[in-house]
């Protein structure tokens, strides 16, 4: 197959970098052993386009985020109109801020199918994660991605978002763990993008600043990427519940990541939206149990009581209780890590990229 696929993010993307981003390029670097890729993704300060394995073009320079976002949703269609006959099945991961519009929407020969991978949908809480931006998450979502026929889902309960689509595939993220060694209990961990009101960090603050200091077995290490903005924010909070045993490291690489994951007693992921939750299928491939909201997409990962615990989202005294159960109780650890181990083998990249392959050529042969 010849296959067009655009993404507005990307793995070294400064705003986002995300699960969605590094799903894309560990299913297209496999891929593209068997299948001709071109990828097109959103710019970035300092982006350059190359060619390993597969080509990776960066639509128009951009010097900030909106830009950034509205040359990707422009240009996007200008290439996809000019481009589409050279390709036998175009590619889509959909981002509801900045969607592919495709000006052609009649079904003929000369048009490609187009096939949609989903990560999140937002729904009316758009608005209150992004204020008044979420108005355009809640259109994207309303109108152009109801007009999408064929979709690839993370997670069962996104099938919700495309209701008119004929062909419909749950296909969850692969993992990358590397060689690790034994290691000791260290610390809690949050892992993630510092995105305060998404992920739920001022949840994880304010439970973590009500257990008594002398009662906290590990410290708390929060690790991921971010603004500048979200940062003083956070350092602001600390200040405020007046936290002394914490730690913020920047954005790790992968590998330094999975090591911190090795290292820690636990992880807790207080998200108020997830579109699938890598970093709990990370957490969990690693050994360590995980400490999340009941959100559908978390809830699919982790096996509460079993691998970890999940407490209503936005709930601080649930996340609380669940903090102090797990941080002093190590035989639940114990079990609850090798409960987790078992997961590994549902998030295989080659068993991912196998599945999309097969969903690529079943839409392909009912065209």
């Amino acid at each position: 197959m010849k296959i067009l696929h655009f993404i507005y993010d990307s793995p070294q993307n400064p705003w986002c970098g995300g699960g969605g981003a590094i799903r894309t390029w560990r299913i297209n670097s496999i891929l593209s052993k068997r299948h001709e890729i071109e990828l097109y993704c959103g710019s970035f300060k300092g982006c350059s386009h190359y060619q390993n394995p597969f080509p990776v073009h960066y639509i128009k320079d951009a010097k900030g985020y909106i830009e950034s976002r509205l040359k990707f949703i422009i240009y996007s269609a200008l290439i996809l109109r000019e481009k589409r006959r050279l390709y036998d099945i175009i590619v889509e991961d959909f981002s509801p801020y900045a969607p592919i519009i495709p000006l052609y929407l009649k079904k003929s020969p000369e048009n490609p199918p187009l096939i949609t991978t989903i990560h999140a949908h937002y729904g009316i809480e758009a608005l209150r994660l992004n204020g008044f931006l979420g108005v355009m998450s809640i259109v994207s979502e309303k109108i152009i991605l109801r007009q999408r026929k064929y979709a690839i889902v993370v997670s069962p309960h996104l099938k919700k978002a495309v209701p008119n689509a004929s062909h419909i595939a749950v296909i969850g993220q692969g993992v990358d763990i590397p060689s690790l060694p034994e290691a000791t209990e260290e610390f809690v961990l949050f892992l993630g993008r510092l995105d305060i009101r998404v992920k739920g960090l001022d949840l994880l603050l304010k439970a973590w600043a009500m257990i008594p200091e002398n009662k906290r077995k590990f410290p708390l290490l929060i690790a991921g990427s971010g603004s500048d903005d979200a940062l003083n924010k956070i350092n602001s909070m600390i200040r405020h519940f007046n936290i002394k045993d914490i730690k913020i490291l920047p954005k790790l690489s992968h590998n330094d990541a999975m090591r911190l994951i090795n290292r820690a007693a636990f992880a807790c992921m207080p998200s108020r939206s997830e579109g699938f939750g890598l970093v709990a299928a990370e957490t969990l491939s690693i050994g360590r149990p995980v400490i999340a909201s009941h959100l559908p997409s978390l809830s699919s990962i982790i096996t509460d009581g079993e691998d970890g615990i999940l407490f209503p989202a936005g709930d601080v005294n649930g996340l609380c209780s669940a903090i102090k159960r797990l941080m002093t109780d190590e035989l639940l650890r114990r079990r609850m890590a090798k409960n987790a181990m078992r997961k590994k083998g549902l998030f295989d990249w080659d068993r991912v990229a196998s599945l999309t392959e097969d969903f690529y050529l079943k839409v392909l042969s009912s065209c």
